[in-house]
């Protein structure tokens, strides 16, 4: 009811459209990383953030899929070599991981963030995105996921690709210099937006050899149970403790982004609402196939600096 649209809908709505964008693509790099059918990346952003608006108190939250937990449900996942499997599989996770946060929220078990220090959650965000940047030095020089980067590594590195990385480092981090300047500041705020076009236009103009997602199946996901008999039982009781471990990386992860940028824009958030929104949109995605799902720490970076307000 308090809502100034006047002053918040241009941001709100060029910040969730270009978000928008870029989730699409980091959800197929993070189904990857999971093992599961890429078109289950997108999936795993549709429901899951609409019910986190409903419950969460973090005004700059983009939740969807993320990096370091979609490393870890690969780890996890990486038993069942069928992709059907892992993908049926990871619903299964998804849900007991929605489940256990829903359920520390209700309990409220948000107080044991108090013993969390600043130090502490800074030093997780940054482990994190040094994780997650190790994760995808092998695709940005052509090498498969996971190949070490050692010398004969190297030597059989994709130029093009490594090229086309080049570049697209250079333009994230010169178009930043274009904030503070009258008439280019759109090019600040539409950076990424703005790379996913050229970099899409430019594979499918030319082919040079570098890897692309290429044919997706269309149309939006189908409700099902992720457990319907007892060999899906089983599979349960046999993620559990992986799911457990999960659960507190969701959190815990979602948490120290949202921490910081409450405290940078001078607003309070709420634990145990934050675990209850986290478990809840899990528990929804679970229904159209999500994998495990959490707040973005890039994304979050990109709302503050175009100026989100809800």
């Amino acid at each position: 009811p308090g809502y100034p649209w006047a002053q918040h809908l241009p941001a709100d709505v060029a910040g969730g459209v270009t978000l928008g964008c870029i989730l699409m693509a980091q959800s197929l790099a993070h189904a990857s990383l999971c093992g599961v059918a890429l078109i289950h990346g997108p999936y795993s952003c549709m429901l899951p953030p609409v019910v986190y608006a409903l419950f969460g108190t973090c005004i700059h939250s983009s939740v969807g899929t993320g990096g370091l937990v979609s490393l870890l449900v690969g780890v996890r996942l990486a038993e069942y070599g069928d992709l059907a499997h892992r993908t049926r599989a990871a619903a299964v996770l998804t849900l007991e991981v929605g489940l256990a946060l829903a359920l520390m929220g209700a309990l409220q078990l948000g107080w044991l963030v108090r013993f969390l220090s600043r130090p502490a959650l800074s030093g997780f965000m940054t482990a994190s995105a040094l994780m997650i940047m190790g994760s995808q030095l092998p695709p940005m020089l052509g090498l498969p996921s996971g190949a070490g980067l050692g010398p004969r590594a190297l030597a059989r590195a994709h130029w093009p690709t490594v090229a086309l990385s080049g570049v697209a480092y250079a333009w994230l981090v010169c178009a930043q210099q274009f904030k503070s300047r009258p008439g280019l500041a759109f090019l600040s705020h539409f950076k990424e937006l703005l790379l996913l076009i050229a970099a899409g236009a430019f594979c499918s103009v030319w082919d040079v050899g570098v890897a692309v997602v290429g044919q997706v199946p269309e149309g939006l996901p189908e409700f099902s149970l992720p457990v319907r008999d007892a060999a899906d039982l089983q599979l349960a009781r046999e993620l559990l403790p992986g799911a457990l471990l999960i659960a507190l990386v969701v959190f815990l992860s979602s948490w120290a982004g949202a921490k910081k940028f409450a405290l940078k824009d001078g607003y309070k958030i709420g634990s145990q609402n934050e675990m209850l929104a986290l478990g809840l949109a899990n528990v929804a995605g679970a229904f159209q196939g999500a994998v495990p799902t959490q707040i973005g720490l890039s994304r979050m970076g990109i709302a503050y600096g175009m100026g989100v307000k809800s």
